[in-house]
C-alpha cells in the first residue's frame, strides 16, 4: 500500500474560515448518520420489529433522494453530503480543510460557499455526461476547491507524507512540494483513471469540479473579483509575469544544462559578506515571548524572483514577497510571531 497524504499549506489565513467549518461539520453529521441507518438495515437487528423497520426505511428513502441520480435538484447538491464510508468521508474532508480553509479566508466565507455548491453541481453534470451512473461524495466540490486554490497559491508550497508498507512494516516520509506540481500530480492520477477504466470512481467529476474551479478562479481575478494584494502571485499573474512594483530582479544564468542547479547571480556580491552584513531575524517571538535569532538568508532571497526566504526556528521554511519586508507575520505551522527580514540591506 502507497499513497501520498496533504498536511499542511503555507498560506497565512487574515480571516477565520467558519463556513469551511460548517461545510466540514454538516458534511460529516450527515454522512455519518446515513452510514449508520444503512447498517442498521443491512445488520438485521429489528427484523422482528416492523414498526422500526418502517421507520429507518423510511428515513433512508428520504436520503436517497439526495443521491446525485438524473439531474434533479436535489441530488445536483444532495450527493456531496452523502458518502459510502469512513475512509471515503475522511479522505475528502481532509483536503477539504486543508484546501478549503486557505480559499475560504481569501474569497470570503459568504462568497466561499456559493463557490463550493456551484463547483459541485459542474461536477455532478460532467459525470453524467461523460460516465453516468448514480454517484454520492463530496469529492467533485472539493477538487473544484482544489481547482480553485492552484489559481490563487500556485507558487505556494505543500507539505505532504509519503507512506508505504515495507514488509508488514510503516514507512513515512515528510517532503514540501509547490502547489502546482503536487496537484498536477493529482489531476494526472484521475485522468489516469480515465484512461484505465473509471470504474467505481467518479472520476469525471473529480475532473469537472477542477476544470470549474479553475476556470472560475481565473475569470475572477480577471475581473478584480479577487485580488492578489498579499504575500504569493496568482496563476494568472506567474503566467503573466507581473512583479511587485518597485522591486529589482536578476536575471539568473546557468553554467550548463548538465548542471541546471547551480546558477550564478552577476554583479550581486564578489566576496564574502561579513559577519555585520548577515540578516538575522532578531524578533522571532514565541508563545512565552522568547526571542530567538535565524541563520541568514540564503542565495534563493536574491536569485530574482520577488520572494523572500528564511526559516523559522520550528524549521517550516517560509517565503513572502519582498514588499512585506520588515513586517510581522505568523509562521504557518508554529504560529510564533516573525519579522519578515529585509533582503535590501544584505
Amino acid at each position: 500500500m502507497i499513497g501520498v497524504i496533504p498536511w499542511e499549506v503555507d498560506v497565512p489565513q487574515e480571516r477565520v474560515p467558519f463556513a469551511n467549518y460548517v461545510l466540514i461539520g454538516s458534511i460529516i453529521v450527515v454522512s455519518v448518520f446515513y452510514l449508520i441507518l444503512v447498517f442498521m438495515l443491512t445488520s438485521g437487528r429489528y427484523v422482528h420489529n416492523p414498526s422500526k423497520i418502517n421507520n429507518l426505511e423510511s428515513t433512508l428513502e428520504f436520503l436517497n433522494t439526495l443521491v446525485l441520480d438524473g439531474y434533479s435538484l436535489p441530488g445536483l447538491i444532495g450527493h456531496i453530503w452523502l458518502h459510502g464510508g469512513l475512509v471515503h468521508l475522511l479522505g475528502n474532508m481532509l483536503f477539504l480543510w486543508i484546501f478549503g480553509n486557505a480559499v475560504c479566508a481569501k474569497v470570503g466565507n459568504g462568497f466561499y460557499v456559493l463557490i463550493f455548491l456551484l463547483v459541485g453541481i459542474f461536477s455532478a453534470m460532467t459525470h453524467h455526461v461523460f460516465q453516468g451512473g448514480w454517484a454520492i461524495g463530496a469529492s467533485g466540490a472539493v477538487n473544484g476547491i482544489v481547482g480553485l486554490y492552484l489559481v490563487l497559491f500556485p507558487q505556494n508550497d505543500i507539505t505532504c507524507y509519503f507512506f508505504m508498507w515495507f514488509f508488514l512494516r510503516p514507512y513515512w516520509k515528510e517532503f514540501t512540494l509547490s502547489s502546482f506540481w503536487m496537484i498536477l500530480f493529482w489531476l494526472m492520477f484521475d485522468i489516469f483513471g480515465i484512461v484505465q477504466g473509471a470504474g467505481n470512481v467518479a472520476y469525471f467529476a473529480h475532473i469537472g469540479g477542477f476544470a470549474a474551479g479553475f476556470g472560475l478562479g481565473m475569470v475572477m481575478l480577471m475581473v478584480k473579483a479577487i485580488t492578489m494584494d498579499r504575500y504569493e502571485r496568482s496563476l494568472l499573474e506567474v503566467i503573466r509575469r507581473e512583479k511587485v512594483p518597485g522591486e529589482q530582479t536578476y536575471e539568473p544564468k546557468i553554467r550548463s544544462t548538465a548542471f541546471p542547479r547551480q546558477v550564478y547571480i552577476p554583479e550581486v556580491r564578489e566576496e564574502e559578506p561579513s559577519q555585520n552584513e548577515k540578516i538575522e531575524l532578531s524578533t522571532i517571538l514565541g508563545m512565552e515571548g522568547e526571542k530567538t535569532s535565524s541563520p541568514a538568508l540564503s542565495v534563493d532571497d536574491v536569485i530574482g524572483d520577488g520572494m523572500i526566504r528564511f526559516t523559522c526556528v520550528c524549521g517550516k521554511p517560509v517565503k513572502v514577497k519582498k514588499k512585506y519586508a520588515g513586517r510581522t507575520g505568523k509562521c504557518p505551522r508554529c504560529k510564533r510571531r516573525l519579522e519578515i527580514p529585509d533582503s535590501s540591506t544584505r
